[in-house]
């Protein structure tokens, strides 16, 4: 005879899933609302084999937590930009050369999961977490913005051109420079930071 299932087994049972969208994070040093994405704590295990003549028998070997890909937002105020940098010269400090304690570098992670009228439905805390990557601040929908980056170091030319200038002229020295190359960076600036304002404007249309 065959065997029927249960009513309570066969009719769908409503529930709330857990969406990507709904979480909070919180690193210090790092403004939580800049944080746009980020992926799940994982853990890997390595694989050990038993071998017994003519048998292999294999059993968990050691775990290893895998990294975690941050993307941040980059508002004008404040700079996220600025927060990684400052967590990157903990552990190195690039005019100096010296290296940081890992007391100094290492931070606490929590990250939240959220429900839909913002309750915590499952935590994670993260303990002596190093420092992300900087280049994921220039990251737009997970490829690298170009555009900006070389605008970004034009206008960081320019810039110390202007402060160079400045200086040399309180010593009564000119500073010379010839107004061509000047004007390439400042063509270079504007071309490259008006095309990826163009682009954001155009893209929020479609």
């Amino acid at each position: 005879m065959a065997e029927l299932l249960d009513p309570s087994e066969i009719m769908f049972t409503p529930f709330e899933p857990k969406t990507q969208n709904r979480f909070i994070m919180y690193i210090e040093g790092i403004p939580a609302f800049t944080i746009k994405a980020m992926n799940r704590p994982s853990i890997q295990f390595d694989e050990v084999i038993l071998e017994h003549i003519n048998v292999k028998r294999y059993v968990k070997g050691k775990g290893a937590w895998q990294p975690l890909e941050i993307t941040l937002y980059d508002p004008v105020v404040p700079s996220a930009a600025q927060s990684v940098m400052e967590w990157i010269r903990e552990h190195h400090e690039s005019v100096t050369g010296r290296q940081g304690y890992s007391d100094f570098y290492k931070r606490d992670i929590t990250f939240n999961l959220l429900g839909p009228v913002g309750d915590i439905v499952e935590e994670w805390t993260l303990k002596g977490r190093k420092k992300m990557g900087f280049s994921e601040i220039f990251k737009d929908k997970n490829e690298y913005n170009e555009k900006s980056i070389i605008g970004f170091m034009s206008f960081a030319v320019m810039t110390l051109t202007s402060i160079v200038d400045m200086i040399t002229g309180a010593f009564g020295s000119e500073l010379v420079i010839q107004e061509f190359i000047y004007n390439s960076f400042v063509i270079i600036t504007l071309g490259c930071f008006g095309i990826a304002g163009a682009e954001k404007i155009f893209s929020g249309k479609k």
